[in-house]
């Protein structure tokens, strides 16, 4: 079979070691071994394609692999490969596509990953690998996507990232990366994705973040960010999800949010934002009736005052409103009971008065409903009853009198 130029076994439960011998077959460009149980892999320096996800591959990645000067597209994922990143990885000079993830690779990126011109993909995400992040990653001028999440980075998010001016997703969420984010990561232009949870990262957002104008989904939850949200970051109006909770930002809502007629999910719970949400400063009315595709509304644990707006009930796709632990005053709006699809109300903690509204009865899909620590009074609405999904309600330490409806006295 010396004149193969494609060779696919996959999905089988093939044992045992590559043979040496497919070494022989001089044209072969592609080879696809995946979802098999193999151990070791041989010398294949004609290929292009090299696909070997999913078997049950151990021990290092050999530094041969190096000697794939035609490679295309390298594919280890989700295997039980240890060691290091071979240096010589950086001799592949045409490889595109780097999948690693899903292993227990550890050690330092090399810097020869530098020598990788055209690569469009790198994903290590969820191995062990350790150190900072190289300087030489500016010189992947071609890369789109690159995935580090899931692994003990540490340092500062080199400034050379603003010259990755292609990049369009970029994971380097739960490592140990601290320090500021670089004001060349306003350079991104392309950035679709930008994703930083669980990390130290700290000081104030660089007014650059606001140049993001292709951002679709911004994480930046559990840092130690500080300083005011950007307030254009929804400029652009593109932003899907934006999630900025357990940080110590302060000041408003971004007043930008009023564009995001596209918002999805937006969390901001845990940190110290200031405003009235009555008061057309920033997400709430008259903005709040542009983003009815909403469905998580997380600012709890914030300094938010005023009342709770009737233009809440425009958004039909609620499925989470989390309110509590604010300053909220004023009566739950009428409005509330058109949310037909939410599943979690949480308005605990704040300074809620006034009776239940009856209209809550129409939330017939809600699990969890927390109007604990209110100054709620009279009788609790009878048409809560009629909530049969519900499984979690807390209405203590309010002023609730008269009697619980049968349905929830059981």
């Amino acid at each position: 079979m010396t004149t193969l130029k494609e060779f696919s076994i996959h999905t089988n439960s093939f044992g045992g070691s590559i043979p040496k011998e497919i070494g022989n077959m001089k044209f072969l460009m592609t080879l696809s071994l995946r979802n098999n149980n193999l151990t070791e892999i041989g010398n294949l320096g004609t290929l292009h394609n090299l696909h070997l996800y999913a078997n049950q591959l151990s021990g290092s990645i050999p530094r041969e692999i190096g000697n794939l000067s035609n490679l295309l597209v390298l594919d280890l994922n989700s295997n039980n490969l240890s060691g290091s990143f071979p240096a010589s990885i950086g001799n592949m000079s045409s490889i595109s596509s780097i999948y690693l993830y899903d292993n227990s690779l550890s050690g330092h990126i090399p810097r020869e990953i530098g020598n990788l011109a055209n690569l469009r993909d790198l994903q290590l995400l969820t191995n062990q690998f350790s150190g900072k992040i190289p300087t030489e990653i500016e010189n992947l001028v071609n890369l789109r996507t690159l995935l580090i999440s899931k692994n003990q980075f540490s340092g500062k998010i080199p400034r050379e990232l603003g010259n990755l001016s292609n990049l369009e997703i970029l994971d380097l969420s739960f490592n140990n990366l601290s320090g500021p984010l670089p004001t060349s990561i306003g350079k991104l232009t392309n950035l679709s994705e930008l994703v930083l949870i669980q990390n130290k990262l700290n000081g104030s957002l660089p007014s650059t973040i606001n140049n993001l104008t292709s951002i679709k989904n911004l994480q930046l939850a559990i840092n130690n960010f500080n300083g005011r949200l950007p307030q254009q970051i929804c400029g652009s109006g593109s932003l899907k999800a934006f999630s900025a909770s357990e940080n110590h930002f302060t000041g408003p809502i971004p007043k930008s949010l009023k564009n995001c007629s596209r918002l999805v999910r937006l969390r901001l719970h845990r940190n110290q934002l200031i405003g009235n949400l009555t008061e057309a400063f920033g997400f709430m009315p008259p903005e709040l009736g542009k983003a009815t595709q909403l469905h998580v509304l997380d600012l709890f644990s914030n300094h938010l005052s005023g009342n709770i707006p009737e233009e809440l009930g425009s958004l039909k796709l609620l499925l989470i409103l989390m309110l509590s632990c604010n300053q909220l005053s004023g009566k739950i709006p009428h409005s509330t009971g058109m949310l037909a699809d939410l599943e979690n109300l949480n308005l605990a903690s704040n300074n809620l008065s006034g009776s239940i509204t009856k209209e809550l009865g129409g939330c017939l899909k809600l699990i969890t409903m927390n109007l604990e620590n209110n100054k709620f009074e009279r009788s609790v609405p009878r048409e809560i009853a009629n909530i049969y999904s519900l499984e979690n309600l807390d209405l203590s330490s309010n002023l609730l009198s008269g009697k619980i409806p049968p349905q929830h006295a059981q």
